[in-house]
């Protein structure tokens, strides 16, 4: 409660100070701790002149002292100057000198000649120079050496490092201290006395940081933070040394706030209170741990990040680190933080954890044909469920065995027709899994070669590779199937083979730690992504999947030189820049090209998770901000899945992806913004699929959070796949088509629960950005159907809460049979959004209780069009369309239902007319609109709740209810 200000006006303003013992001066010094002493303040008896009596310092010789203050408990100086015999460069850590600095003149290099005046030499009282156990220990007292002085008796100084060196040349001669210096003044030169000091026992240093969410603003009054970004809470930060050693760990307050007291190096004798110079440590934010020491309170809610910071002795230093999310938080009232998105699959959905074997044979005995699958909801007993293998439209029933809620043992039938299939479940509920497994029935016309991974199995990680001199690894099969024509890699769990039920105490699920190369078109197939039981007692019991993790990946660790070796070592086709730490990277090679559509590359049965980019680099304009259409400069990507180039008809299907910091998501396939003209700019990743995945709590820095789709991926499909709680720094939460990718289609979907920073919560459709956006049109997206998806509570920090269409171009698109709920754009479409995109095909669609907040930095505050938005064309592509197309982009509206959107208006402090608790305002429905222009759209067999922002057509076939007449009241 004390002021840190005394009473009364001081005539001058307040200065705010960094909180690292900086010294600053009210006057002339620009150097930390540099005090200028310019005057004589004094009298000849020491009393303090009045300032109008100072006079400036005459040239000549002066003695300046620094006077040390004693300990108040010891009773004894809390420093110690520093004397011939405290040198310990012989202690502590030794270098290599550096070159003489050059400097350049006339363009040739010569010595740097900038050397500073003559140093102040010392001139306190004098002392015996005497190194214990050098020369004579305890020099007696000398009056006779310099008439008229007696030099004390020594006490020998222990340092035993430099007696071994020989000690100091001027052992048992006497030497001045050096708490007096002579100093003198000449008119027109300046100069400055260094003083050095040490203690005994070297000061720590220390820090005191903050972790926060880079961009999240605190809305908790309780928060230390509140109205700035917010402190991440009880999270782990590692402390490594430059050799990446552990040193400790430390955890974050309720309020992200941290502090450590650390030790300085042990590089000695440098200009400072301690003697030691500084230390360097490398802090590693939310850091999940070490193998044998993961952390608990790792928060796979966001990404791991890294910094360096200095410990400097006697220092309090700043520390700061700023991840960002991976996955979508919920904010309740009062905190950003209090709910992770609900991304877990209700109990009714049935759920493949893991099955013996992913394969069979098609003319093998029963058990060779057994599967034994482990999940959960699949029901007590089968009763109409079913078990089967799908094979585009062909299904084969399975014989089912045995039947439990927990586990499902079945049979595939003699002589089925040997593939790769599609395992199929169906509870007797009636519900589907959203990620099942492929199933390969071996046999003639399909028989690739097997390289199997696991304990007992050919790649056993349990058992040294001889070839490699650690144990075998995944990465290993991957590069001995690379010559093989056709090959199936098939990854078990890691269980311990000594104790499949006792795993070792830090890696209990089995997890691969790798970051593989996929450098040949092979299937690399798991035996699920595994999971939890949890029993009624209470209890949970684990079954062991396939589970990749890359977060090993960091610096010069040995994972990290073995990937880096491999890549470079391949002939790879496409973009020749290698872009590292994906968990999974997919090369195609000169060797190896991805051609062969009947025998496709495939990541089937895994869980992936922890691929991790690091630094945060963007394509962010510096000044201004918005997207400058560059390529970002990145190297450690990090993300899931990463597909260069030429990588066609690979499938990425049946996986659990969570947990992953991309810099383009965790899925991306292609680069951006390559330069017009590069050869790599398609990037030929042509026919692949995406499908029967679950990919959650995952996130981008650039452009994408879940999948990134970039030029050249033409006729992809994304389809049954769940999309929940993935976060983009940029554009598009869950999918972001960004470039030219002609005939994709995205189908089947559950998009929910994503966030994006910009524009697209749920999906974007996007031409890329020219580098010359004012005279250069965007080539668009290319077409793209978009069909029977439920696109549900997605949220946008600009425009398309739901689907946002940008630069998309004069192509078709297609959008039916979805629906589009509970979405939230902060400024248009909360449903949908559209610009440069005329000819869009919209029909057959929901489209209800979507919101617009008008709190979007681009906003004006006042409403936008809650359900579908639509802007005005861009002059460069109006002056490509015929004459009788409009100035805006019109959709084709058709066949749909709109209600309940709500356009809400900011006033600086609230927003209003979107019912929230305490708004007294009317609700504000607006269900379509053209957001900058005056024209009207025109829906047909359509049911509004308002009209605003339409002209239904003259035949009547869009319904309004806007609850004023008999059929609105009865209409949800």
């Amino acid at each position: 409660n004390n002021p840190i200000l005394p009473n009364g006006d001081l005539g001058v303003g307040c200065l705010e100070t960094l909180s690292m013992g900086t010294l600053v001066e009210n006057g002339f010094s620009t150097v930390d701790g540099n005090y200028g002493f310019g005057d004589i303040m004094y009298d000849a008896a020491g009393n303090l002149l009045p300032e109008d009596q100072w006079t400036p310092l005459p040239p000549g010789d002066y003695l300046v002292e620094v006077v040390v203050p004693n300990d108040p408990i010891l009773n004894k100086p809390l420093y110690q100057v520093a004397r011939e015999e405290d040198i310990n460069i012989f202690t502590g850590n030794q270098y290599i000198p550096q070159p003489q600095p050059l400097e350049v003149i006339n363009g040739s290099e010569v010595p740097d000649r900038s050397n500073p005046p003559d140093t102040p030499i010392c001139a306190g009282s004098l002392h015996t120079v005497d190194v214990a156990g050098v020369g004579t220990d305890g020099y007696p007292a000398d009056s006779t050496s310099i008439p008229g002085v007696t030099i004390p008796a020594s006490t020998p100084v222990v340092n035993p490092d430099f007696a071994a060196d020989g000690g100091s040349p001027y052992e048992g001669t006497p030497r001045h201290m050096c708490d007096m210096k002579l100093v003198q003044v000449i008119s027109g030169r300046a100069v400055a006395p260094s003083f050095t000091f040490f203690t005994e026992v070297p000061i720590p240093g220390r820090w005191w940081g903050l972790i926060l969410d880079d961009l999240t603003l605190s809305t908790n009054p309780a928060e230390w933070t509140f109205g700035e970004k917010a402190g991440i809470p009880n999270v782990p930060i590692g402390v490594y040394d430059f050799t990446n050693r552990l040193v400790t760990t430390i955890e974050s307050d309720p309020n992200g706030m941290f502090s450590a007291l650390m030790p300085s190096s042990l590089t000695m004798n440098a200009p400072s209170p301690t003697g030691m110079f500084a230390n360097m440590f490398r802090l590693v934010g939310n850091d999940p741990g070490q193998p044998g020491r993961l952390n608990a309170n790792y928060n796979p809610q966001y990404r791991t990040i890294s910094a360096n910071f200095e410990v400097i002795p006697g220092v309090s230093v700043i520390a700061d680190l700023a991840p960002f999310q991976v996955a979508t938080s919920i904010q309740s009232p009062g905190s950003q933080f209090n709910h992770v998105a609900l991304c877990r699959l209700d109990a009714a959905t049935p759920q493949l954890y893991a099955v013996d074997t992913p394969y069979v044979y098609t003319l093998g005995t029963d058990a060779q044909r057994t599967i034994n699958i482990m999940g959960t909801g699949f029901g007590a007993t089968q009763g109409t469920g079913t078990v089967s293998l799908m094979l585009n439209t062909t299904e084969i029933p399975l014989q089912v065995t045995s039947w439990s809620d927990r586990q499902i043992t079945a049979v595939v039938p003699y002589r089925t027709r040997s593939n790769a299939y599609q395992l199929n479940i169906v509870a007797d509920n009636g519900e589907h899994m959203v990620n099942a497994l492929t199933i390969h029935v071996l046999g003639r016309g399909y028989n690739p070669t097997l390289f199997e991974v696991g304990p007992g199995k050919a790649y056993d990680p349990w058992v040294v590779n001889p070839a490699t001199g650690v144990n075998f690894t995944i990465q290993d099969a991957l590069n001995d199937a690379v010559n093989t024509p056709q090959a199936l890699v098939v990854v078990y769990n890691k269980s311990n083979p000594l104790d499949p039920n006792t795993q070792e105490l830090w890696n209990p699920k089995g997890v691969y730690y790798e970051n593989l190369i996929m450098h040949s078109p092979v299937k690399l197939q798991g035996v699920g992504p595994g999971g939890i039981y949890e029993n009624p007692d209470g209890t949970t019991q684990y079954v062991l999947g396939t589970i990749v993790n890359g977060l090993a990946f960091a610096g010069d660790t040995g994972n990290a030189r073995n990937w880096r070796q491999l890549a470079n070592s391949l002939n790879i086709l496409g973009n020749q820049t290698i872009y590292e730490g994906a968990v999974i990277t997919v090369y195609a090679t000169q060797e190896r090209p991805f051609i062969d559509h009947r025998f496709y590359p495939s990541i089937d049965g895994f869980t992936i998770e922890g691929g991790d980019q690091q630094d945060f680099p963007n394509n962010i304009n510096q000044i201004g901000g918005g997207n400058n259409g560059q390529q970002a400069q990145i190297i450690i990507q990090g993300g899931g899945i990463y597909v260069n180039g030429h990588a066609n008809y690979l499938r990425i299907t049946n996986n659990i992806i969570q947990n992953n910091g991309g810099a383009y998501g965790a899925i991306r396939f292609g680069t951006p913004n390559l330069a017009p003209g590069d050869p790599n700019k398609d990037a030929q990743n042509d026919n692949i699929k995406v499908m029967h995945n679950q990919i959650l709590a995952n996130g981008g820095t650039n452009l994408a959070g879940a999948i990134g789709i970039f030029d050249g991926t033409e006729r992809y499909e994304i389809a049954y796949n769940d999309l929940c709680g993935n976060y983009s720094a940029e554009y598009g939460g869950a999918i972001s088509h960004y470039g030219y990718s002609p005939q994709g289609s995205i189908h089947n979907n559950r998009v929910y629960f994503n966030h994006s920073m910009d524009e697209g919560g749920g999906i974007m459709i996007a031409g890329e950005l020219p580098r010359n956006s004012a005279t250069t049109l965007s080539p668009g997206a290319g077409p793209v159907d978009i069909y029977n998806n439920i696109i549900q509570a997605n949220l946008s920090n600009d425009d398309g809460g739901g689907l946002r269409f940008l630069m998309a171009g004069n192509y078709n698109y297609r959008v039916y049979n979805n629906m589009f709920l509970n979405n939230v754009s902060t400024h248009e479409g909360g449903g949908v959004s559209l610009n440069d995109a005329p000819r869009v095909f919209f029909y057959n669609n929901t489209v209800a209780k979507n919101l617009t907040t008008a709190t979007a930095v681009t906003s004006n505050g006042q409403p936008a069009p809650a359900g579908l938005s639509t802007s005005r064309n861009s002059a460069l592509l109006q002056a490509t369309l015929p004459r009788w197309m409009p100035e805006y982009s019109d959709p084709v509206l058709f066949n749909n239902i709109f209600w309940d959107n709500r356009a809400g208006t900011w006033d600086g402090n609230t927003v209003s007319g979107i019912g929230l608790e305490g708004d007294t305002s009317p609700i504000f429905y607006w269900d379509m609109g053209v957001s900058d222009l005056t024209y009207l759209l025109s829906p047909t067999y359509t049911l509004m709740q308002t009209a605003r922002g339409s002209v239904p057509d003259p035949d009547g076939t869009a319904l309004i209810c806007d609850g004023t007449g008999s059929a609105g009241t009865n209409i949800i």
